[in-house]
């Protein structure tokens, strides 16, 4: 710990005389000798309490090295929601002339400090507390720790990602007099790095933003921790107040920062995070709840999620355990990128789902919106439930965006919008030689010709069309249904492999497969992480109609469904097979029609409930597209 002041012994010294013979105290007290430390401790600490807040805070060492017994103050301890300056600044003790440290005098006492000081609290009384500064926060100067988990009652975060947080903050800091600051800002003074800055375990809401710098000359911020924190939110988690960013960085040079982490206590809630800087780099943003309350399953009413305007090196999630963040429910986009600077990792997050990793919680816009952004990588995340598209990459040379990796692709599924979207003008068709130009070079997706089910596995035939004499990654998905364009989605990764075109810009391929759960199949090619768009969603019509004699023997089955009218139900289906092994295709189609007619009169007779009855005739007039298909 760093002294923020010393007391010398001596004085102590002349209290304890009072209880000694005056000649024979004089002779052996003289100097307090620092060996002496575990005798006076208990003398001492009733005086030192009337200075520290409690005794944790205080340490006693020989800091000066005279042999001297000293009291350190391990911590300046907030111990009023008060809003009054420090007295003298610079004279090591946090008070404002009544005896009290409020935050505003501990962040003056320590940004004048020598060395990296720590702030605590120790407010009397059962909490939460409010503090509510009527100006501006002393920006910040120096490196300090900030910590409401020193507050009685406080509890840190034991669930690890993506789930729910079941943290408990004491300390709330309310910027509703503060016209709009930023609650922690940092200094435009000329700049000595801060190296060494933590903040956590408060709930920071109501200001402009909560943390950040909006400077273009301000203090280069080269090591800080944000951790542990409701940002943008209330002490309870469940009410937002506030900008639409919680943290924001823009202007001068931000490095080495982490925004969450992977381990429980770490992890914030957050109503947004914004990242505009000419000079980021190594910023992790993890394990935090973007967009939803703190329980992971409600939205809590934020802008964008995460906004990287001109950023690079910013890593988004990863691969470890517990670096997921989930970033759902926001009234925009998930992620927004714009700019171009260096390389961007968005890996491992679920946009558009809530915390339990299936409920629905999507964002208004796309999952991410790549307005221009070159070098992002995107992989491993489920993004689902979105409004807009999956992805969408808008303009500029987005060449190097590598939406799927080898061994991690994304799952994207049931967005309202594509899949992926190039140019954000729905499906865009393949052109001879792939020769158009855009974002990710509008690369051609694979046709897929045929999909056959037999034996346990699966068997896709099909071409890839494209650029003359290059070598492209296909990657194979797998989804519950099709999207309504008919190209895509991906909801499950099933296969990869590589193809070499001609000299004319044609590769043939055949994937096989273990079969799987979902029946509908898509691809994208990819060329040096230029991805495609989705291709179009491809079945075997005989296997689904297999899986459609399933469903309704279900129903028999569980009484839902008279066997009578089941067994006239499965006996059309049974023709309906019947005909497309005889590779009839039409009577296929027209058999198909009168099993959704005799499902529709049991619905209409109340025979068949209509929430069961539905999912029959749509899972019908799939086979119908699909049998359709060129």
């Amino acid at each position: 710990m760093c002294p923020m002041r010393l007391l010398k012994i001596r004085w102590l010294s002349r209290l304890l005389l009072t209880f000694l013979l005056i000649g024979f105290a004089l002779s052996l007290f003289t100097n307090v000798p620092a060996s002496n430390a575990a005798v006076l401790t208990p003398f001492i600490r009733h005086a030192i309490d009337a200075e520290f807040a409690y005794a944790d805070d205080i340490q006693l060492a020989d800091m000066d090295g005279d042999n001297d017994l000293d009291v350190i103050a391990a911590a300046f301890v907030v111990n009023s929601t008060g809003d009054s300056a420090d007295a003298q600044p610079g004279d090591g003790l946090c008070e404002d002339g009544t005896g009290h440290c409020t935050l505003r005098a501990a962040l003056m006492e320590a940004n004048v400090a020598s060395q990296t000081q720590h702030i605590h609290f120790h407010i009397p009384g059962a909490g939460p507390h409010i503090i509510q500064p009527q100006s501006p926060l002393p920006l910040i100067e120096k490196a300090m720790v900030i910590d409401g988990y020193t507050q009685p009652g406080a509890r840190l975060n034991t669930n690890p990602a993506p789930l729910g947080l079941n943290t408990q903050l004491m300390v709330g800091l309310d910027g509703s007099m503060t016209s709009g600051s930023i609650a922690f800002g940092f200094s435009q003074e000329p700049w000595p790095s801060i190296d060494g800055l933590v903040i956590r375990g408060l709930a920071i809401y109501n200001f402009g933003a909560a943390i950040g710098g909006g400077y273009e000359e301000g203090y280069d911020v080269i090591g800080a921790r944000f951790v542990g924190n409701f940002i943008g939110t209330d002490v309870t988690g469940t009410i937002a107040s506030g900008s639409w960013s919680g943290v924001t960085f823009s202007g001068h040079r931000f490095k080495n920062i982490d925004i969450g982490g992977i381990y429980p206590e770490d992890r914030n809630l957050i109503k947004g995070v914004s990242i505009s800087s000419r000079y980021p780099e190594s910023i992790r943003v993890q394990g935090n709840l973007i967009g939803t309350d703190i329980s992971g399953l409600r939205p809590l009413g934020n802008g964008t999620g995460i906004d990287l305007s001109n950023a690079s090196h910013i890593l988004v999630g990863g691969t470890e355990s517990g670096a997921a963040n989930v970033i759902s429910g926001n009234i925009s986009h998930g992620i927004r990128l714009d700019g171009n600077d260096g390389i961007t990792t968005i890996q491992g997050n679920l946009i558009g789902m809530a915390a339990d990793g299936h409920t629905p919680l999507g964002n208004a816009g796309d999952g991410i919106n790549n307005f221009e952004h070159a070098s992002v990588k995107i992989e491993n995340n489920y993004i689902a439930y979105n409004q807009g598209n999956g992805l969408t990459i808008l303009q500029g040379n987005a060449y190097q965006t590598s939406y799927f990796t080898t061994y991690a692709p994304n799952a994207v599924f049931r967005n309202g919008g594509l899949g992926i979207d190039l140019l954000n003008d729905g499906v865009t068709l393949n052109d001879p030689l792939d020769v158009d130009t855009g974002p990710n070079d509008l690369q051609n997706y694979p046709v897929l010709e045929s999909v056959v089910h037999s034996n346990g596995t699966v068997t896709i035939s099909g071409s890839l069309s494209s650029r003359p004499d290059r070598t492209y990654q296909l990657w194979f998905f797998t989804n519950a249904q099709c999207d309504p364009s008919g190209y895509g989605e991906g909801e499950s990764f099933a296969q990869e492999m590589v193809v070499t075109t001609d000299g004319g810009g044609y590769a043939a391929f055949t994937v096989v497969f273990p079969q799987q759960e979902r029946p509908f199949v898509t691809a994208t090619a990819s060329y040096y992480g230029a991805t495609s768009e989705f291709s179009q969603c491809r079945a075997d019509p005989l296997y689904l109609v297999t899986l459609l004699q399933t469903q309704v023997q279900q129903l028999i089955d569980e009484g839902k469904l008279a066997s009578l009218a089941g067994a006239r139900l499965l006996a059309k289906l049974d023709n309906v097979a019947a005909a497309l092994q005889a590779g009839q295709e039409n009577t296929a189609v027209l058999r198909l029609r009168n099993f959704i007619a005799s499902v529709n009169t049991l619905m209409n007779r109340r025979q068949l409930d209509r929430d069961l009855g539905q999912p029959l005739v749509d899972a019908a007039w799939a086979i119908i597209q699909q049998i359709n298909l060129p």
